[in-house]
């Protein structure tokens, strides 16, 4: 589908939406307990129309995969990621005795 009959199938299914909307407004005073089937058929094929339309209007899907991203880096870019990151040193000043902190600090120096 085309641009254009994206646009047009866009325009169609929200009018047909409304109408049936404000057909199922109206005649709720006649069928208190459920709508009318042709209220309900225009409402599923205005959604179905909308839909189709807003599927046929959307960009082409970019690539998002590793060697995608990996075109557009830069060495320096590529070199300043953080890799593999250890935390453990910390544990031995958090958790330690109040007696062992010395050892700790000497340890990690």
């Amino acid at each position: 589908m085309g641009k254009l009959l994206a646009r047009v199938a866009i325009t169609f299914g929200l009018l047909t939406l409304f109408h049936s909307g404000y057909s199922a407004y109206q005649l709720r005073a006649l069928h208190p307990d459920h709508p009318p089937l042709d209220v309900v058929l225009e409402t599923l094929f205005s959604l179905i129309v909308f839909s189709l339309g807003v599927t046929a209007s959307v960009e082409p899907l970019k690539e998002i995969g590793w060697q995608a991203v990996m075109r557009t880096w830069t060495v320096e870019q590529a070199s300043l990621r953080p890799g593999f990151t250890n935390y453990r040193h910390r544990g031995t000043l958090l958790f330690s005795d109040a007696n062992s902190d010395t050892k700790a600090v000497k340890a990690m120096s």
